[in-house]
């Protein structure tokens, strides 16, 4: 368990600072009759300001920054790496066999968020044999595992709505051949890039 990937939240102060900012924008507009006395280098500054803000502000409910804990996704990602990832992935489309998913543990006794990687999607038949996966019958390329797998699962049919995820790290990882499918709704993100620091710089799925 003490193993296991978790992503946890980097929290900012983007909200606080927008909401400082939307009072100064509102102090600007309500103040028509001296705005004009205003420099129009000090305006244009604070428009700037503002519109930066927002565009933060925008950002942090589309991409959220993590700091990883855990070493199942060896040698991919590791224990300290940050990573950002993409909110509105899965809103209007579906999880690719390979992407690298955020999800919320599915069972309330381990109350995480855990990094993986898809394997089997909705009505995939997979098995694991020691050094093997094999999805629908045809062993899956998985150039990115780190520790090969020595165990046995399956077969079984991946259920509707439901996905089937593995850590890279085999030896290490606990996962759905252990606990079972990850829902749909669980999933809240996929994993762009890993960004910090420098040496481990990766970008996923492009």
């Amino acid at each position: 368990m003490d193993a296991d990937v978790q992503a946890v939240p980097v929290h900012n102060s983007a909200d606080q600072e927008i909401r400082l900012a939307l009072d100064a924008k509102e102090v600007v507009l309500s103040g028509a009759s001296s705005r004009g006395k205003l420099p129009e280098l000090l305006r244009q500054i604070i428009i700037t300001a503002v519109s930066g803000l927002v565009f933060a502000f925008l950002l942090q409910i589309t991409v959220q920054n993590y700091v990883v804990q855990g070493d199942s996704m060896l040698p991919n990602v590791r224990t300290g790496d940050r990573v950002l990832i993409d909110r509105l992935a899965y809103r209007f489309s579906s999880p690719h066999r390979g992407d690298l998913v955020v999800f919320r543990f599915p069972y309330d006794w381990y109350q995480h968020n855990l990094i993986k990687r898809v394997i089997g999607l909705p009505g995939d038949v997979v098995q694991v044999r020691p050094g093997t996966v094999l999805v629908n019958g045809k062993a899956v390329r998985e150039p990115y595992v780190h520790m090969i797998e020595r165990y046995w699962y399956g077969p079984q049919r991946v259920p509707a709505g439901e996905y089937f995820v593995l850590g890279d790290n085999r030896a290490v990882s606990y996962d759905s051949h252990q606990w079972g499918f990850v829902p749909a709704s669980d999933v809240f993100g996929q994993v762009m890039v890993t960004y910090w620091p420098p040496a481990d710089f990766h970008m996923y799925g492009f």
